[in-house]
């Protein structure tokens, strides 16, 4: 997967600078296990930053088994 995940940026890439933009626009890519990447984020900080904005009705509203 993360050969198939370099390869589409590759190509991102490639296109992005056949239309003319700046190979210095671009950054850098790295691909990082989720574990990597939410290991410091701690529970409380997800329901204040990121849950607050969901809305749990709709959700709630659903029935499908």
């Amino acid at each position: 997967m993360t050969t198939q995940i370099k390869t589409l940026f590759q190509n991102a890439r490639a296109y992005a600078s056949s239309q003319g933009f700046e190979d210095k626009q671009f950054g850098t890519i790295e691909v990082v296990n989720n574990w990597n990447w939410w290991a410091g984020f701690k529970l409380s900080d997800f329901l204040t930053n990121v849950a607050s904005y969901m809305r749990m009705g709709p959700m709630l509203g659903r029935e499908r088994y």
